[in-house]
């Protein structure tokens, strides 16, 4: 079980994002040169990771599904390749202290 207070932080996170933003879109803004930074970040009690991405306004997006939904990796290594599609070359990578406990499946698991 998580510890409490992750679960709080992260919906604090999730609240800072302005927009979301597909995988076309943010592949245009990187050649614009209008992306900052990337990280890579596990969902707490879910099956992976998120691309976290700070625009040079410092506004946060994350990668959307057509759906319009956050679009969560099943692994780290996919998010990590998804990440370098869209034109990072250095990212970070979130890793919190409790992650073994927040049950994050690997991508045989599915």
């Amino acid at each position: 079980m998580p510890k409490s207070g992750w679960s709080d932080k992260f919906n604090a996170m999730m609240a800072n994002y302005a927009t979301d933003m597909d995988y076309r879109s943010l592949k245009l803004l990187m050649s614009a040169g209008d992306l900052a930074h990337c990280e890579l970040v596990p969902v707490p009690l879910s099956k992976g990771w998120i691309i976290q991405i700070q625009r040079k306004s410092g506004q946060l997006v994350t990668m959307q599904t057509r759906r319009g939904q956050d679009k969560v990796y099943g692994s780290l290594t996919t998010a990590a390749q998804w990440a370098r599609d869209i034109g990072f070359k250095r990212f970070s990578v979130y890793m919190p202290e409790n992650l073994r406990e927040m049950k994050i499946q690997k991508s045989e698991d599915f």
